[in-house]
């Protein structure tokens, strides 16, 4: 099985108590990025019509807006220390924007993001058999909205 060498930062410009310095969201000890990726590409058409013409004319078209999904693990030696992971990981997410970077193997995308939908746990949910096994650990999932090209990396 192969090793990929993941590395992953938020940036905490506009957090409460901020600017903080960028968050390492996969550095073995207190966040572990899952899975990650750029989400899909969604273009946004203007099209004209008339009304004795079947169909439609596609006069301009741009990317849109797209959903970053992210599922990172945040964990703790202590469940004081995991619930502070967790505030930082929810503040850092929730901020109106920042810059979002992945690096897989060398290659680096960096995204500018919009504040994340967020649920912790499974679907919004602490699994006891989870809770019993994994103590001092969370799962969330984000839905990182995104712009359409990154500043910096290819998509």
């Amino acid at each position: 099985m192969t090793t990929l060498d993941v590395a992953a930062s938020i940036t905490r410009a506009h957090v409460p108590g901020g600017p903080l310095s960028d968050l390492n969201l996969h550095d073995g000890g207190n966040f572990e990025v899952v899975s990650a990726g750029p989400g899909s590409r969604r273009w946004v058409r203007d099209t004209a019509a008339a009304p004795s013409v079947h169909g439609e004319v596609q006069v301009s078209a741009r990317m849109g807006m797209g959903i970053a999904p992210w599922v990172i693990r945040c964990k703790g030696s202590t469940q004081s220390q995991l619930e502070t992971n967790k505030a930082n990981l929810v503040a850092a997410f929730s901020q109106l924007s920042y810059s979002l970077t992945l690096t897989i193997d060398g290659a680096t995308e960096t995204w500018k993001c919009w504040a994340a939908d967020i649920t912790e746990g499974d679907d919004g949910t602490h699994d006891k058999v989870r809770l019993l096994t994994n103590p001092r650990r969370c799962l969330f999932t984000l839905q990182i909205p995104r712009q359409p090209v990154p500043t910096s990396g290819a998509m």
